[in-house]
């Protein structure tokens, strides 16, 4: 789940990553992990769309911060976005590079360093979270964003367009076709000079003191653990650090 921020007067890109144990409300249901929006909101709504505006109106609703846009990418797609590109580098670990060789069933043998990783290889290290936490697994994910975002700088205005055509068809999104071009002419040009900010929700407690802390609840009669969270800080956090200005009342 990543809130992807368009900073029009700058041009900047701001990545950020809602945990998917976060403990929210869901409209009309009660509180429960914010990843259970998904699901709620496809049977609400009878198709994925109903998933993305669900999750939508959950963080409208517990972080006050208005989603204009959704886009959903299925691991299949994923796959194909990296492969379409030639790959994505990143920089593994001894410990993801150990993982991905013992533990994951569709990825040959890894190396640590620096890695072009291909499309079901890239899907397997965003996914990666049992060697250390979700939050480690949420900056993989940007980490990918980011470097399929750096490839693109070295590409020419027509791969680009190229490139669009060939992967927004794949993709599920409530935007139209002339929202989508519009956006495309204004976007493209200003990818070489982009700049990207990353954010973790909940905020780690090293930079924002009480943010969250693990609790055990009772979920469908079986206790699970959910990540409890300071909802007014961290909507406050977040609209700060988006620069999102409070409506004059």
């Amino acid at each position: 789940m990543l809130l992807v921020t368009y900073h029009r007067k700058t041009g900047d890109i701001t990545l950020t990553s809602f945990l998917r144990d976060t403990y929210v409300k869901i409209p009309g249901y009660g509180r429960n992990r914010i990843n259970v929006c998904y699901a709620l909101g496809s049977q609400w709504k009878r198709s994925s769309l109903g998933g993305m505006e669900m999750l939508a109106k959950c963080i409208e609703q517990n972080f006050g911060v208005h989603v204009d846009h959704t886009i959903e990418v299925s691991f299949d797609t994923f796959i194909s976005i990296i492969d379409a590109l030639g790959g994505v580098e990143v920089e593994l670990t001894e410990q993801e590079a150990e993982y991905l060789t013992k533990k994951v069933g569709y990825v040959g043998e890894m190396q640590a360093g620096r890695q072009v990783l291909a499309g079901n290889e890239a899907l397997a290290y965003a996914r990666i979270r049992k060697i250390d936490s979700d939050r480690q697994r949420a900056a993989r994910q940007r980490g990918v964003i980011t470097s399929v975002i750096a490839h693109c700088r070295s590409m020419g205005l027509l791969e680009i367009h190229d490139l669009a055509e060939k992967v927004l068809p794949m993709i599920v999104t409530d935007m139209t076709t002339d929202e989508i071009t519009d956006y495309l002419w204004e976007f493209i040009p200003m990818v070489r000079d982009l700049k990207l900010e990353s954010l973790t929700i909940p905020v780690d407690n090293e930079i924002l003191p009480q943010s969250a802390w693990g609790k055990t609840i009772d979920l469908y009669g079986y206790p699970s653990s959910v990540l409890e969270c300071n909802l007014k800080s961290n909507g406050e956090y977040l609209r700060n650090f988006l620069g999102i200005v409070p409506e004059a009342s």
